[in-house]
């Protein structure tokens, strides 16, 4: 009995030392990719001015509503781009000033109006802590919704890897409302998959600030709730949208032909397509993306009935957060987009393909995202060892568009082609 005793004592030092040793390896590699994406803001930090920033035109534009003047009319532009350059006139060596512009739906001013009220300084700092704040909250409700138990070890490096990584860090430096958007839909994915409807609704209203990143998950939700009777989803949604609509009306009468005419050079000033478009090109790019947004949609449409508590609910939150950031437009630097890829490259990740083709697929996603973090890392040892240059400067976004196009795609087929029984989704590793 005692050498049974000795024996089993044994193996569970030695699994406890080796989760000890597997979880120091998971700290170094976390650290390392985030020193890096630290040092490619700070490279990046010496070419950008101080208030380059998405945010610093419609913290302008939102002061301008709220002083009532039209934060759309093109006397506010000198103001916006003396603000975002730092002079007007502007110079020739200045980039793009026609991107420089409040095209935003207007009722982003309901929502940045608190910064409103205080000096520039002080409002980029309030939008970042709220920002991260929200986004890492997100970030932790997606990771609850899946069925697989994860140490708190785990779930730390999963958020620090997720939050530091080069596509968020960039979109914090940016102070881009993306971000702020999504930690408003992965709050209401996780609210809705814990039975709280009316926060739920709250949070998805408050996403409508930024359409086209919330229309996916918007249509399919609302379409989920419809079928299963979720009406106090719908209530909360409808209720506070139109309270949005009302106050937004109030300090921007007639908004909504003044944003539309905003959007139409919008396009052309950004030079945006989608990412399997900036890949491909235009016709091939159009073909890829059409088969695997409908693969998606089948998929999604396959989902419709799924309870928020299943474990298939999560799936298709990911698939449709894939589908919005492989249809919106985009090009290299609105990396930041990537962070709608959260909750489906977590689907991939912790995924047990049931068959040798889904395997395959897998592990094809598992190498573009360790390509992604590995890119800083390459860019950092480029300019050290040869100078800082262009092609140094841009390395991290290469892997922009294919990773889309790969995890879009990992996730319809691995929804479809079945995994392995959902227990062993639940155990901790």
């Amino acid at each position: 009995m005692a050498t049974v005793r000795t024996a089993e004592n044994a193996v569970r030092i030695e699994s406890e030392r080796k989760f000890a040793l597997n979880g120091w390896r998971g700290v170094a590699l976390v650290l390392l990719a985030v020193c890096c994406s630290f040092w490619q803001l700070h490279v990046h930090n010496r070419v950008m001015g101080p208030n380059y920033s998405d945010l610093v035109t419609r913290w302008v534009g939102t002061r301008a509503a709220i002083a009532g003047l039209d934060p759309y009319s093109e006397d506010m532009l000198p103001d916006m781009l003396r603000m975002y350059y730092g002079h007007y006139p502007l110079t020739p060596s200045d980039p793009n000033p026609e991107r420089q512009r409040f095209d935003y739906p207007a009722n982003l001013v309901v929502l940045l109006a608190p910064l409103a009220y205080f000096n520039w300084r002080m409002a980029r700092v309030i939008y970042l802590v709220v920002t991260i704040a929200l986004l890492v909250l997100g970030l932790r409700g997606v990771i609850e919704m899946y069925p697989r138990r994860w140490t708190r070890l785990q779930i730390a490096l999963a958020l620090a890897l997720a939050v530091c990584s080069w596509p968020v860090l960039w979109g914090l430096r940016l102070q881009q409302p993306t971000l702020l958007v999504a930690g408003f839909m992965f709050l209401a994915c996780f609210c809705l998959s814990r039975g709280r409807e009316r926060a739920a609704g709250i949070l998805l209203a408050l996403a409508t600030v930024k359409p086209q990143i919330a229309v996916v998950l918007l249509a399919w939700i609302l379409w989920w709730a419809v079928l299963h009777r979720a009406w106090r989803l719908l209530a909360s949604f409808g209720t506070t949208l139109a309270v949005m609509l009302l106050l937004t009306e109030a300090v921007v009468p007639h908004w909504i032909s003044r944003w539309r005419a905003s959007l139409a050079g919008y396009g052309s000033a950004t030079d945006t397509a989608s990412a399997l478009e900036n890949l491909f090109g235009h016709w091939a790019g159009l073909a890829f993306t059409v088969l695997i947004a409908g693969f998606l949609c089948l998929n999604l449409w396959r989902l419709r009935r799924v309870s928020a508590d299943s474990p298939e609910f999560p799936v298709a939150v990911g698939m449709a957060f894939a589908l919005t950031v492989l249809v919106i437009p985009t090009h290299l630097t609105m990396i930041y987009n990537q962070v709608l890829l959260f909750p489906a490259c977590l689907f991939v990740v912790q995924a047990k393909p049931a068959d040798r083709d889904s395997r395959i697929v897998r592990w094809v996603v598992l190498a573009f995202l360790c390509v992604t973090f590995t890119l800083p890392l390459a860019s950092v040892i480029g300019e050290t060892i040869s100078r800082p240059s262009a092609f140094w400067d841009a390395l991290p976004y290469f892997c922009n568009s294919p990773l889309i196009g790969a995890v879009a795609m990992a996730a319809a087929i691995l929804a479809t082609r079945g995994q392995k029984p959902t227990r062993q989704l639940l155990k901790a590793e």
